[in-house]
């Protein structure tokens, strides 16, 4: 909408810098890695699915026969979602239990303006690496107010202990990095996972 109105006023001395993700890419790189992933199912994000709708996880779980629980943030709500999932393991379903917030279809006025202005591009995630399409940039025709967006391809850690990437791929739980609730707490965060209160490390702190 910044955008938008840049160019309705003729204004041109704005840079937008963004590292947008869409999530079925890397969702289809976790799942395809072996025939057996260890993945069971996913709890779909409710504010992603406000706008992208629960439609666009139907064709994951029907490829990978995995449910999707789409679920709000509240305690109960999870726990409901998780019951769901348990249920429905092995069947490549999508069920929506936020339906207070999320339609099937999704916000289609805020997709258009996503689409009017973004593009799908290859993006950099956290231990594993450049996944195509995963990212939204500035379509061409808005470039020049591009500030280096589509520059933002490496990955880099603050502490070269950290074990964020391997966290976050699974392999390891946030007490197994060396750096857990020593160096890296909440306070003195080394790595993604520490600093976002709803990262894996961050969580484990307080657990």
């Amino acid at each position: 909408m910044l955008l938008k109105k840049a160019l309705e006023k003729g204004i041109k001395n704005i840079r937008l810098l963004t590292s947008l993700k869409v999530m079925p890419p890397v969702i289809s790189w976790m799942c395809a890695g072996s025939a057996d992933c260890g993945i069971d199912g996913f709890l779909a994000p409710g504010h992603v699915c406000v706008i992208t709708g629960s439609k666009a996880f139907e064709g994951l779980a029907a490829q990978f026969g995995i449910p999707f629980v789409v679920a709000g943030f509240e305690g109960e709500q999870i726990l409901t979602a998780i019951a769901a999932l348990v249920k429905l393991q092995g069947k490549g379903r999508v069920a929506n239990f936020y339906p207070s917030a999320v339609t099937r279809e999704g916000n289609l006025q805020a997709r258009a303006a996503v689409a009017e202005y973004f593009e799908p591009a290859d993006a950099a995630w956290r231990g594993m690496g450049i996944i195509p399409g995963s990212g939204m940039v500035l379509r061409k025709e808005y470039e020049a107010f591009d500030a280096g967006s589509r520059e933002l391809t490496e990955d880099r850690e603050k502490n070269s202990a950290c074990c964020c990437a391997q966290v976050l791929t699974g392999k390891i739980k946030p007490s197994q990095c060396p750096l857990f609730g020593k160096v890296c707490t909440p306070q003195t965060p080394q790595g993604a996972c520490m600093v976002s209160t709803e990262g894996s490390c961050f969580n484990s702190c307080y657990n």
